[in-house]
């Protein structure tokens, strides 16, 4: 699971929504512009993506643009900033609540994502690419272009002025007849499970934090699984959850006794 992998699943989403994924028409020219975090957007499932796209026949050319450090607001950044007005002020709790309160502005429109639609681009990817891109390329550069001429060569820019630096990304092995075809049917491109929380987290948002949240909305937030766990006090995360509980103690005692020999060392003195 990786965020590469969320975003690769939501750029490809949102061009198959907008019908820009037809091989048979192919768009001339795909812009789109990232904030420049690694963690989510410059990655080697973004970046590769681009060369899915093109060698699928789906555009001429690709370009992934990355914002230079201390770029201002961008259209993004400022949508996020007009949804916050209408989220600061309002006690939410649950998902539903959040996007009625988002879809409020006349400048954002809501869509709610499902967990289906979140891929495993990066073992997909893996297939017929490259697994590795040069951090040290990646870091430099902030304009990537993929061109139907050399669908396989990433083309990597300082910025749009630049003499490129070209790297190839074949994978030995996959330059196939039907390589294409492979690309387009996304055979083996499987839906990410949802990670969710670790069961030690569950049961203490049951123990600790269900009495805080309003009644309508505790079973969404605290699930009442814990409850079992609560009876069944040998259950393994019952054990992990004292276990955590008195190294807290510990530690809080182990400070107080450091307190007060500190204490007695200033009084001796």
């Amino acid at each position: 699971f990786f965020f590469g992998d969320n975003v690769a699943s939501l750029i490809y989403y949102a061009l198959q929504k907008d019908n820009k994924l037809d091989a048979d028409n192919p768009q001339k020219e795909l812009n789109i512009i990232f904030n420049n975090c690694p963690g989510q957007n410059k990655n080697k499932m973004v970046l590769r993506l681009a060369m899915l796209l093109v060698e699928a026949g789906y555009f001429l050319e690709v370009n992934f643009i990355f914002l230079v450090k201390g770029h201002t607001k961008n259209a993004a950044d400022r949508l996020f900033n007009i949804s916050k007005l209408y989220v600061r002020r309002r006690n939410i709790y649950i998902m539903d609540q959040l996007c009625t309160a988002v879809g409020t502005s006349d400048q954002v429109e809501v869509h709610r994502i499902l967990p289906p639609v979140m891929k495993g681009w990066n073992q997909f990817e893996d297939k017929f690419y490259k697994k590795t891109i040069k951090d040290s390329l990646t870091t430099k550069s902030h304009v990537f272009t993929v061109k139907k001429a050399a669908p396989t060569i990433l083309e990597c820019r300082a910025d749009a002025n630049a003499d490129p630096v070209c790297l190839q990304m074949l994978k030995k092995g996959t330059n196939t007849e039907d390589r294409v075809e492979k690309i387009r049917s996304l055979e083996g491109l499987h839906a990410l499970t949802p990670p969710g929380i670790k069961p030690i987290k569950e049961v203490e948002l049951g123990t600790k934090w269900q009495k805080l949240v309003p009644r309508p909305f505790r079973d969404a937030i605290c699930p009442r699984v814990y409850a079992f766990w609560k009876i069944n006090q040998k259950h393994p995360l019952m054990k992990l959850l004292r276990l955590s509980q008195s190294r807290r103690m510990m530690g809080r005692i182990v400070n107080n006794k450091e307190k007060t020999m500190m204490k007695a060392r200033k009084r001796t003195k």
